[in-house]
């Protein structure tokens, strides 16, 4: 299921991604190479999905916005809950997915829905550039203000003694 993309997206960042069956610390992960440091919201990201050929298994590329997706859970995220998805790519293939990011994106999940391998390793979290945290307005939040006051307060009572 490639996503059709709009002429809206604001900026386009091309990565490519390995899908690996030889990782250090799991048994299946991705390789990325390319940076998504800056990709925000409505911004085009495609995505090379490249499959080794000495790799065993086909392997896909699912992404969705991470609060719809299990995102550290040991249960595997439905496929239907995808914006995008790069279909199975058998080893020695490659294909390419253009998606534009949600406009309501706070971060996107990316995973491969063969069998277990979501919760195998083979899953990535992208933090998306531009977007404000929960609870803030681009101000100083209340917690702050409430500690800068406590060590004001403190440090004014321990000159008073």
């Amino acid at each position: 299921m490639a996503l059709a993309t709009s002429a809206a997206a604001q900026n386009t960042t091309q990565i490519t991604v390995e899908a690996r069956e030889d990782c250090p610390d799991t048994t299946f992960c991705f390789a990325i190479t390319g940076s998504v440091d800056n990709v925000e919201p409505g911004d085009q990201l495609d995505i090379t999905l490249e499959n080794p050929e000495n790799n065993f298994q086909e392997h896909n590329l699912y992404l969705a916005l991470s609060s719809e997706a299990n995102v550290g859970e040991d249960e595997d995220t439905q496929g239907r809950v995808a914006f995008a998805n790069t279909g199975d790519v058998q080893p020695g293939n490659e294909t390419t997915l253009s998606a534009e990011i949600p406009e309501d994106a706070e971060n996107v999940y990316m995973w491969c829905t063969v069998r277990a391998h979501e919760t195998q390793g083979m899953n990535q979290e992208i933090e998306l550039a531009g977007v404000e945290e929960e609870g803030t307005n681009g101000s100083p939040s209340l917690g702050l203000a409430v500690t800068v006051a406590a060590v004001v307060g403190v440090a004014a009572l321990t000159r008073r003694r």
